[in-house]
């Protein structure tokens, strides 16, 4: 008898512990529902977080009271450019137009601000196609006919894009007395910080390399010729 009485006695401890620690998971549980505490957001540059348009990189603290209690809870996640490059702390600006992350290769430095490539594209939204002809008439090359053998744009194509950066992206103003009767295209100031910064984004794509390439070979066999040319008349 002493043995059952000590094995019932054993088992109503347990009981009672088992109800004593579901009154606390129930009382704990209500407290969570019933919380009032707010959330707290901090930046942290030292990690990096998911494709967002929000301002926000790196690690997120939480806190949230329950009742006298505090309790912290910290998510650390990975972000990229829209671009899909990986940032980190070393490799990332702000846009200071819109506020976004952005990685280096889509970041725009104009005036002394710092871009996003879409935000930038809002002040000089130019083409490839528009970045290719600024680029054959900084090189000088302002026939429709040469910018078509070498960019593929062809003459009409180049003559309406002409015709709507006029006076903003390219001029024709006369600089010296025989500019007066031989008008020459060339670039504005604006032409000059646009092409400049489309270098950064169109410059190293392949038919940009192959069209900078063509434009030199046609400036090189301009000025061989033009050597030709005096030498002749020297003769």
């Amino acid at each position: 008898m002493s043995f059952d009485r000590k094995k019932s006695t054993r088992r109503g401890r347990i009981v009672n512990e088992i109800q004593r620690l579901k009154e606390r998971i129930r009382i704990l549980e209500s407290r969570l529902e019933n919380e009032q505490g707010t959330d707290l957001t901090f930046e942290d540059l030292n990690v990096a977080g998911p494709i967002t348009l929000e301002p926000v990189i790196g690690r997120v603290k939480r806190e949230y009271q329950i009742g006298e209690r505090i309790v912290q809870r910290r998510i650390n996640e990975v972000l990229f450019c829209r671009c899909g490059r990986r940032l980190d702390q070393n490799h990332v600006l702000r846009c200071q137009k819109c506020s976004q992350l952005v990685c280096e290769d889509c970041a725009i430095l104009y005036h002394g601000r710092v871009y996003c490539l879409w935000c930038f594209k809002r002040i000089h939204d130019l083409t490839k196609t528009d970045y290719k002809i600024l680029l054959c008439i900084a090189s000088g090359i302002t026939n429709a006919n040469d910018i078509f053998r070498i960019t593929g744009v062809i003459p009409e194509t180049v003559r309406r894009k002409l015709y709507g950066f006029r006076d903003l992206y390219v001029t024709s103003k006369a600089s010296c007395l025989r500019e007066l009767f031989f008008r020459v295209p060339r670039l504005t100031d604006a032409g000059a910080d646009a092409l400049a910064a489309y270098e950064r984004i169109y410059g190293n794509d392949y038919d940009s390399i192959f069209v900078k390439r063509l434009i030199k070979e046609y400036v090189k066999a301009n000025e061989i010729e033009r050597l030709r040319r005096t030498l002749i008349k020297g003769r």
